[in-house]
């Protein structure tokens, strides 16, 4: 039972949409596509746990602030009588270890995950046993089919991609019974959760700099056409009516200027193929409420 869904961080909605309408630098895109591959292994991880029954609780991207320290939980399950966390790694190529020390097999040293899951797992007891919760057992997960560690550790709390199905089938046909104390803490873990977080990186960025224009929902391409009021994409064929195309960028402009106002001719610029500015202010006025001070008018959501 999923409490808590999995969704991308503003983070890294901003990125992805900052990388196609900007030149990142090389260690701002470096850091982006990292991101990208963080959350696209979580997905991975989503997919295995989601075939399993509902006798547990699921919280996906938690961000706790514990003795003024941050820890973030990619993924956590409530079960019975145990809390398990997830450190999720979409790690792709080889790796290995030399006195504890991790690195890749181009020998650049990376950070010990394994020491990362158990500073992430103190705090969380830390802030469990506040709350009137002891057992926890922590497990760092590597989701990619592609990964392989030379020298791998015997440590039961580290799941390779071959042994996932496995562990979480082992661990659904645990006996678990939930009642009201498992949703109570489940919830009360909800009201310690940050939503934003305060180490984000993301390159600075002014309106004026950025490239206008629709974005394909599927490829991100700028290639677009509109017929007779479907954007279609002429790189992956991906098509979109015009007002959901509308709307999408309306947030897109919204998440990265949110001191601008929405406007009919604000709009009209940001999207820049959609030519017909009544179109852009009916798709408007249907979604959102309009606030009249003549030509200063803009919308606000409802």
């Amino acid at each position: 039972m999923e409490l808590k869904t999995r969704c991308e961080s503003e983070e890294l909605l901003k990125l992805r949409y900052l990388n196609r309408r900007m030149t990142l630098s090389e260690n701002d895109k470096t850091y982006y596509l990292a991101k990208e591959k963080g959350y696209e292994g979580e997905l991975i991880f989503d997919s295995h746990i989601s075939g399993l029954t509902d006798n547990f609780i699921t919280l996906n991207d938690l961000l706790f602030e514990v003795n003024n320290q941050h820890i973030q939980i990619d993924s956590l399950m409530i079960k019975q009588n145990t809390i398990y966390p997830f450190e999720v790694k979409n790690f792709e190529g080889d790796y290995y270890i030399d006195n504890d020390n991790w690195y890749s097999i181009s020998r650049t040293p990376i950070t010990n995950p394994i020491l990362q899951m158990e500073r992430s797992e103190t705090l969380l007891r830390r802030l469990l046993y506040q709350l009137g919760y002891t057992s926890v057992n922590s497990n760092l997960v590597f989701v990619n089919s592609k990964f392989h560690l030379y020298h791998a550790p015997m440590n039961k709390q580290i799941i390779f991609p071959t042994q996932i199905n496995r562990f979480l089938c082992s661990l659904d046909r645990q006996p678990s019974t939930l009642d009201d104390s498992h949703f109570i803490l489940a919830n009360r873990l909800l009201s310690h959760h940050i939503s934003k977080s305060p180490y984000t990186k993301v390159p600075e960025y002014e309106y004026e700099k950025v490239r206008k224009g629709n974005l394909c929902s599927k490829c991100l391409s700028f290639n677009l056409i509109v017929d007779n009021y479907i954007v279609v994409c002429l790189d992956c064929g991906c098509k979109e009516s015009v007002s959901s195309s509308i709307m999408r960028h309306v947030r897109e402009y919204m998440l990265l200027f949110p001191d601008k106002k929405i406007t009919t001719s604000g709009i009209w610029e940001w999207c820049g193929i959609i030519k017909s500015k009544k179109t852009i202010q009916v798709t408007l006025s249907n979604n959102y409420k309009l606030i009249q001070k003549g030509r200063s008018s803009f919308y606000i959501p409802e």
